[in-house]
């Protein structure tokens, strides 16, 4: 196994010009063999739970609405009942 340890940015020939001095004809293949295979699908990662900022942001723009009249607030029962 070998690796490969760069410090300087490299063009795409300049890349290519390295492994080609670098590397075997079957090291070559079989990077390119793997260069080929589709990507794996990611998963996607798991939506983080709201933060206090989130919910006080979140907060103080319902407020703003309701002192433009824009919204109605929810009543304190209402509240209640939904936790």
């Amino acid at each position: 196994m070998h690796t490969l340890n760069l410090t300087i940015p490299l063009t795409l020939p300049q890349l290519a010009e390295l492994l080609r001095t670098q590397f075997s004809a079957a090291e070559r293949q079989q990077l390119v063999e793997l260069l080929q295979q589709p990507v794996p699908k990611a998963r996607r990662p798991k939506k983080p739970l709201p933060s206090v900022a989130d919910d006080l942001r979140e907060a103080f723009t319902e407020l703003k609405q309701y002192q433009r009249g824009e919204t109605q607030l929810q009543t304190l029962d209402d509240f209640l009942k939904e936790l």
